[in-house]
């Protein structure tokens, strides 16, 4: 494959795509714009985060957007995905505009995933797999290249339904190489240097099998998505993510839900509850939480 030629086809079809529907005027636009993570903000938990809702042409102008963003940006984190969530729909009308539509969603997915297989196949290591495809596609950001635009003609689509979906992970650590690190920061951190002592104190005086590290993945928008068909009249729910608008033909008008704020708070009681091993929290390391079972 000639990677820097497939890029450049990709990024000529996304200007395309942007062109044609910038002047397109779908039957229904909303798109929950989500504010992205700063560069170095990486690694601080994520308790709040309000949506700015688009309608009509701004909400148009947001997709096009995400969709054709590609590269780098300097005061924006390379590890964590700039997103908005939301619909585009359109008639499903036998015309030029929704032939060519859908033949640029075809091949602007097909040109990714044609993309990101030949690089996962061809380098077997992570570093490089990452030299290989910035030598030929600069600047660009990983984590925008592979994401696919998610579209549907004449699915039948009842409902969308955006939310936050939200995991965690319980893990038992390393008691010792946890407070290895723990005394390195302490010491490189004179501001942190006597909360982490006492909290090292405490770790020490726990079994290690009684210690659990529980780190909250990403949080990430998600929609259900509601098929209606013969076998399923009242509608098949299917659940993706939703870091791009998606765009929808048909000519039955979807029910759509917009994203909501998130909030953590809200959200910690039912998690705690829901919890089969109660365990109790000494103090937090790295924003993950260090705990004991109760």
């Amino acid at each position: 494959m000639d990677l820097k030629k497939t890029f450049e086809q990709l990024t000529d079809d996304l200007l395309a795509l942007k062109m044609l529907i910038s002047g397109s005027s779908p039957l229904f636009s909303q798109v929950s714009d989500i504010p992205p993570v700063l560069r170095g903000d990486e690694h601080l938990p994520i308790s709040y985060v309000a949506p700015d809702h688009l309608y009509g042409h701004e909400a148009i102008q947001k997709a096009v957007d995400i969709w054709s963003d590609l590269h780098i940006k300097h005061d924006f984190s390379q590890k964590s995905a700039r997103r908005a969530s939301g619909v585009l729909w359109f008639p499903s009308e036998d015309n030029a505009f929704t032939v060519e539509l859908v033949r640029l969603l075809s091949q602007i997915n097909a040109l990714k995933k044609s993309i990101e297989t030949h690089i996962i196949t061809t380098y077997q290591t992570r570093s490089a797999r990452f030299e290989a495809l910035h030598n030929q596609c600069a600047g660009v950001l990983t984590l925008h290249l592979y994401r696919q635009i998610r579209w549907w003609k004449d699915e039948h689509i009842s409902a969308v339904r955006f939310s936050w979906q939200e995991k965690e992970s319980l893990l038992i650590p390393d008691k010792a190489e946890l407070l290895v690190r723990m005394s390195k920061e302490g010491r490189e951190d004179g501001k942190k240097e006597v909360p982490l002592a006492l909290l090292m104190k405490q770790i020490v005086s726990v079994p290690e099998e009684r210690l659990r590290i529980r780190r909250r993945l990403k949080v990430q928008p998600s929609a259900n998505i509601s098929f209606r068909s013969e076998q399923h009249p009242t509608g098949k729910l299917t659940m993706v993510t939703a870091p791009m608008p998606f765009i929808i033909i048909q000519n039955e008008r979807p029910e759509v839900k917009m994203l909501k704020i998130y909030d953590a708070n809200e959200r910690i009681s039912r998690k705690r509850r829901n919890d089969k091993v109660h365990t109790e929290i000494l103090g937090t390391f790295h924003g993950e939480s260090i705990e004991v079972i109760a």
